[in-house]
């Protein structure tokens, strides 16, 4: 295993990795960013690779729990003024788009889940 040092806005992610990791990152972000940031991984990844997301927990309806309106928020007015706390089925969408089938969610704790994809 290793990890790169790179701009994930500027630079193209390295090639020949098994997975990308974003954690506690995407929810800083727009839709438009988050979709940018994920072609990123699934051009670098071969196929079977995985995407991992690991990120606040957002209920699909959007209606919890508490916490996801709190950070998104904070997200939304004071972290980068763009983001906020996305549902899972928003990102399972982003990863269809951009060729990277879910693989499924795994809660860490009442409030953060790990929402997980492979490259098709």
């Amino acid at each position: 295993m290793r990890a790169v040092s790179l701009d994930a806005f500027h630079d193209e992610f390295p090639t020949g990795c098994d997975g990308v990791l974003f954690a506690h990152f995407l929810e800083i972000w727009s839709p438009e960013r988050v979709q940018e940031l994920l072609a990123k991984a699934a051009r670098a990844l071969p196929a079977g690779g995985a995407v991992y997301v690991v990120t606040p927990r957002q209920d699909d309806d959007g209606t919890g729990p508490e916490r996801a309106a709190l950070l998104s928020a904070y997200f939304h007015t004071i972290a980068s003024g763009e983001g906020m706390v996305y549902t899972g089925a928003e990102y399972e969408e982003w990863f269809r788009a951009v060729g990277i089938e879910p693989a499924g969610r795994v809660p860490l704790g009442a409030d953060t889940v790990v929402i997980t994809g492979r490259k098709a």
